[in-house]
């Protein structure tokens, strides 16, 4: 660090943040389109969700109910981050057929890595969503990095000067104004003795 002279102190400027970017990932997911329906769902339309999974914490979006190939949820999800987001892995979204009766099915899935929208700051559009290495539909996202203000930043203390120095006290107190001055022929102010009477003749 380096310390700088002020008017009001001194000024200790702190090198940057050392490497951690904390922030907010606010994701917004939108809708889906082109998802595959298997014969199971010839009798009626199904209800997708999204599990959407970051830095070991699942949420779970709202069911779209009957939303088929086409369904829309406008969830809205945010994730604190108080450490490195670069060591919290991607952004991975997978898209679920809800079942009442049987286990719920996955029907696609997208892994998002976050380097670019962290750089960006912003990210939407339509992603590509997977099922066994096979194109199976698109989701529509909005996702936006909120990095903490000055967290990359350098930062700035103020110290107070020291004390003025003070002047150095004998070791031997001065004497009072007031104090009575010895008699200058007794210096160490102890009384004369009176004269003798006079003797007579």
């Amino acid at each position: 660090f380096t310390v700088k002279a002020s008017p009001s102190g001194y000024s200790i400027s702190i090198g940057a943040y050392s490497g951690r970017m904390p922030g907010r990932l606010h994701v917004h997911v939108l809708s889906a389109k082109n998802l595959r329906e298997g014969k199971m769902f010839s009798f009626g339309k199904m209800s997708p969700y999204c599990a959407v999974k970051f830095n070991n914490i699942l949420y779970r979006t709202k069911t779209a109910r009957d939303g088929g190939s086409k369904p829309s949820w406008i969830d809205r999800i945010t994730y604190d981050v108080r450490g490195n987001v670069s060591e919290c892995g991607p952004l991975q979204i997978e898209v679920f057929q809800e079942n009442t009766l049987t286990e719920d099915k996955l029907l696609a899935a997208v892994s998002i890595p976050l380097t670019k929208v962290v750089h960006d700051g912003y990210a939407e559009g339509a992603f590509q969503l997977l099922h066994k290495s096979k194109a199976a539909g698109e989701l529509e996202l909005q996702i936006r990095w909120e990095g903490d203000t000055g967290a990359s930043t350098a930062a700035s203390v103020s110290i107070a000067p020291p004390p003025a120095p003070q002047p150095a006290l004998s070791a031997f107190p001065y004497p009072s104004q007031n104090a009575s001055q010895p008699d200058s022929q007794n210096p160490h102010g102890v009384p004369a003795p009176n004269p003798p009477p006079p003797s007579a003749d």
